[in-house]
């Protein structure tokens, strides 16, 4: 299964657009699910979501205008099977702190998932594996992501001559993850546009799967006919 991992537009507070060369490459009928990260901002780009895939998932971002609660609204997280794989779906701002290894894999074990899907970061898209569970921000669509982006830099810039010029952009490599999923197997590929190009990083996980002549699983079992035989 093709899956789409991707989020935080904000559309059109932040970006008219997402980059021309991702549209020309995310075309209905190639992608079989989409799991997105939230901040579309407009129900507009949800419809568009709609379109390239049969099954689309979101949850709800800070600056989301539709409300986490009442018909049709997103939720704050949830979670898709897939297969063997439970792979949960959060933005990430209602983490403490955000963008935090250690808050990831709390959220992570909260869902009981073997993969989770997050937004809400200031550095861009990230994808690593940590205490056996694979970890996938697909950064921003427009590279306006983080709590600031690009439209909200803070601190003005003093010239030498003692003007104040306008202060630099936060900016972010325009981005998302395509998560190719067979069976306990994830391959990542990481999509990241500069300009009319569009870059390509591969990555893969794999569930561990107990094997039942390892130590811990002999032990499980013995533990297992030991009380079965108890209660017989």
């Amino acid at each position: 299964m093709l899956i789409l991992a991707i989020g935080d537009f904000h559309i059109p507070h932040r970006a008219v657009d997402i980059p021309a060369p991702f549209r020309k490459l995310l075309l209905p009928g190639k992608i079989h699910m989409v799991l997105c990260t939230g901040n579309l901002t407009l129900p507009d780009t949800a419809e568009w979501l709609r379109s390239i895939a049969p099954q689309v998932h979101m949850v709800h971002g800070e600056f989301d205008q539709l409300q986490p609660s009442g018909a049709g609204a997103s939720p704050l997280c949830k979670t898709v099977n897939v297969g063997p794989l439970r792979i949960g779906l959060v933005h990430g701002h209602s983490l403490v702190p955000v963008d935090d290894t250690e808050a990831l894999a709390l959220a992570a074990r909260q869902l009981d998932v073997d993969v989770l899907v997050s937004g809400s970061t200031a550095s861009g898209v990230d994808c690593f594996e940590f205490e056996g569970r694979f970890y996938v921000n697909p950064g921003s669509a427009t590279g306006t992501g983080g709590p600031q982006g690009n439209a909200f830099p803070t601190t003005p810039v003093v010239l030498d001559d003692g003007s104040v010029a306008p202060p630099p952009a936060h900016h972010q490599t325009p981005s998302f993850v395509l998560l190719d999923v067979v069976d306990t197997r994830v391959t990542a590929y990481v999509y990241q546009c500069e300009g009319e190009d569009v870059k390509i990083v591969k990555l893969e996980y794999n569930k561990h799967v107990a094997d039942s002549s390892s130590p811990t699983a002999a032990a499980a079992q013995g533990e297992l006919a030991q009380k079965t035989e108890m209660s017989a």
